[in-house]
């Protein structure tokens, strides 16, 4: 059964074709009898029926699959054979109709159907069905939003309905350009129907639809005829629109867009004017345009959206393409800040990329565009890319580079300092201090080496490096830091080397004990170095340390010989007695000193004070007597000496009129000692031994040496004895003599005013 179906369906389709239709109707009416519904069957079969002009076996077949059929396309296919049957018949086309009708009524949107049947309809006058079936067509068309099907129908349609109901065609129209705005034909056709009565601001409306759609000269016009039109109406943005329109429309006419510009510039219509100048940018592009002027209108525009309207991604890509359109540095760089602006920073970068990639030589463009991608790497925390490109952007534009380097290298040494990476961060110091000098800026250099040296006072090559630059700059309170961190860093010969460095620099500044902290140290560490201890031994001199220089002193005398040793020990004792007033500690050094030297007298006067000191008055007694006994001249400056410190011997045993005598004898002895006539005008007025006392006075005011009593007051002690015996004329002239000896001697003028002399 099978094959015999495939064979009988084979022989209807070629007795259809060779033209043997009785055949072929009777083949396909047994296949049909099996099942109606086959539509390989039925569909082939009408067509037999219809080529053969058998109508009768055509509308009964019809009739069965109408009845048959449950999809209404299938039912609607067998309609429209019979309805192509029926139209083909000299006469008979309107037949049709109902068929047709009965298809639209199942399946609106059935276009062969709704064609046919306006055909009909407009072949026989039927004005009203005409309409009517358009209507429903359109319904379906916007319902299936078919853009192509409302323009086509609603011009049918309103050219129809204008021909009797002019609002209504008006209203398709209407209808129409809401879903189709830019239809000419059919704005074309709303304006045909418009006349002069109608309202003018919607013939305006409509016409702005055509000025939309318009380009060239015929813009131009309709720009004119529009703008005069809402101008009648006094519509200020009607005419800014058509004037808007004619310059999209025909950009070239200079007088529009003149006259639009400048409209924006004055009211400062920001927005508009932005988009106005990126637009007619591109009347100057291509091979023969003004790139230049292009680039000034892209670039104003971009500003202004920048600027004025807060939208730098607005102005990204206006930027964009001014620099695809020259390449320049300058307007890439402001692309790049407008992408910051916009928060896009990887695409900033990227653009630096493009252009480094396709810049042709490595130059001083080049390296901005890498400066350029450096401050992008910055500011994602990303130092290390930032150095990277500027130190080659540096070899080929060291001068206009150096400035940024210098922030990428603190930048880089700060990042290195957080994370502990203590390499990194001394590389970037040392670079950045030998970009810092390569520009000039010794004092920034200064600084950062300063303060790397106060994180690490052991980094020797740092302190060398800053050594260096203050020696060069003559910043000797520099120079004295450095040093004196250098004295505990280095040894030997470069010890040495920068202790004396030390003292220099602080001789320099003015300020010696300065150093004497790093020369101590460097004492304490070569002891026996000849030029530390000279210049340590100059500094305690300097500063009045006269202790210290003692001990100094001493430990040059420990490793000298014969009478070096006997000098600087007999100063080192003289020192600790006469200025620092410590016995006991002289007492050792003089002790050694008179060993090496017996007979000399200024020891023996120094020992003869240590003992006196330390109250050895026994030692002081025989060393005194011993060395008396050697003088042999019964008046000179040393016995006077010896006599003095016997009389210290005479006190310290409260024998006053022992005292009072060797100090006589001292100064018989000597009468320039003035240290021995003080203290013997004290002790004789004291005693009431007055005579003794003018003596000694006298000694005073005679002696051409300075001592611990003046020479006016010499002058009034004798003036206040003459007095006292009651030499009134002789005590006033001692008077006179002190206050003219000395002025600011206030004693000297109450005296003479208690003697009646103002």
């Amino acid at each position: 059964e099978e094959e015999r179906r495939e064979m009988e369906l084979h022989l209807a389709g070629f007795a259809a074709k060779a033209g043997d239709l009785t055949t072929a109707a009777e083949t396909y009416g047994r296949l049909l009898e099996t099942d109606l519904t086959d539509k390989n069957i039925w569909l082939p079969l009408l067509e037999v029926h219809a080529a053969a002009g058998d109508e009768g076996a055509l509308s009964d077949l019809v009739s069965q699959l109408i009845d048959a059929l449950l999809d209404p396309s299938l039912r609607n296919e067998a309609r429209l054979v019979k309805a192509r049957y029926l139209m083909g018949l000299e006469g008979r086309e309107f037949d049709a109709v109902d068929l047709l009708k009965s298809v639209l009524d199942e399946e609106p949107d059935q276009q062969e159907a709704a064609d046919r049947l306006a055909q009909l309809y407009e072949k026989s006058g039927y004005d009203e069905d005409l309409v009517e079936l358009l209507q429903r067509q359109l319904d379906v068309a916007r319902d299936n939003e078919d853009l192509e099907a409302i323009g086509s129908l609603s011009l049918r349609l309103g050219e129809l309905l204008g021909k009797v109901e002019r609002d209504d065609a008006l209203d398709v129209y209407r209808r129409a350009l809401d879903w189709v705005p830019k239809d000419r034909a059919i704005i074309t056709a709303y304006l045909t129907i418009l006349g002069p009565g109608d309202d003018a601001r919607e013939r305006a409306e409509i016409r702005e639809r055509l000025l939309a759609i318009e380009t060239g000269e015929e813009a131009t016009r309709l720009c004119r005829e529009l703008y005069g039109e809402w101008q009648a109406l006094d519509d200020a943005d009607g005419m800014l629109r058509a004037l808007e329109l004619g310059y999209r429309g025909n950009p070239a006419d200079d007088g529009i867009r003149n006259t639009l510009e400048a409209h924006y510039r004055e009211t400062e219509q920001h927005e508009k004017l932005a988009e106005f100048l990126a637009f007619d940018a591109q009347r100057f592009a291509g091979e023969d345009g003004d790139t230049e002027a292009m680039v000034q209108r892209l670039h104003e525009a971009a500003a202004i959206k920048r600027d004025h309207l807060s939208d730098p991604a607005g102005a990204v890509e206006l930027l964009r393409q001014a620099f695809f359109a020259t390449g320049s540095v300058e307007i890439l760089r402001e692309l790049i800040e407008a992408l910051q602006a916009a928060g896009d920073v990887d695409a900033a970068t990227a653009e630096v990329s493009a252009a480094l990639e396709s810049h042709p030589h490595q130059d001083a463009i080049y390296a901005q565009l890498l400066a350029m991608r450096a401050t992008l790497a910055l500011g994602q925390g990303k130092p290390d890319d930032a150095v990277r490109d500027l130190e080659e952007g540096y070899k080929l534009a060291q001068e206009a580079v150096s400035g940024d380097l210098v922030t990428a290298l603190g930048a880089q040494r700060d990042a290195a300092a957080g994370a502990g990476d203590d390499a990194t961060e001394r590389a970037a110091t040392l670079r950045l201090v030998e970009v810092l000098n390569a520009a000039g800026d010794a004092p920034q250099a200064r600084e950062v080496l300063a303060a790397w040296s106060e994180q690490r006072p052991d980094d020797l090559e740092v302190l060398i490096r800053l050594r260096d630059i203050d020696f060069a700059a003559e910043n000797w309170a520099g120079v004295t830091v450095t040093a004196s961190k250098l004295v505990r860093s280095l040894e030997e010969d470069f010890q040495i080397e920068a202790a004396m460095l030390l003292a220099d620099s602080a001789d320099r500044l003015g300020d010696p004990g300065a150093a004497r902290e790093g020369l101590e140290h460097v004492f304490s560490v070569q002891p026996q170095n000849a030029q530390v201890i000279a210049r340590l031994r100059g500094l305690y001199e300097a500063l009045g340390a006269n202790r210290e220089l003692a001990q100094l002193l001493a430990h040059e005398a420990a490793s000298a010989e014969g009478e070096e040793a006997f000098e600087l020990f007999r100063r080192a004792g003289g020192i600790l007695i006469d200025s620092v007033g410590d016995p006991e500690a002289a007492l050792p050094m003089l002790r050694q000193a008179v060993e090496a030297k017996p007979d000399d007298h200024q020891t023996t006067v120094l020992l003869a004070d240590a003992y006196i000191g330390l109250q050895m008055f026994a030692e002081a007694g025989q060393l005194l007597e011993e060395a008396i006994g050697r003088q042999t001249r019964k008046r000179s400056p040393e016995l006077s000496q010896l006599q003095h410190r016997m009389s210290r011997l005479a006190f310290a045993a409260g024998d006053r009129q022992l005292q009072l005598q060797w100090l006589q004898a001292a100064l018989d002895s000597d009468k320039n000692n003035g240290d021995v006539s003080s203290e013997l005008s004290y002790l004789a007025m004291d005693l009431g031994e007055l005579d003794v006392a003018l003596a000694a006075l006298r000694a005073v005011t005679l002696s051409k040496v300075e001592g611990p009593m003046s020479r006016a007051q010499a002058f009034l002690f004798q003036a206040k004895i003459a007095h006292q015996r009651g030499e009134a004329r002789r005590a006033l002239l001692w008077a006179r003599k002190a206050r003219s000896e000395d002025p600011d001697l206030t004693e000297a003028g109450e005296f003479l005013a208690e003697l009646g002399e103002g």
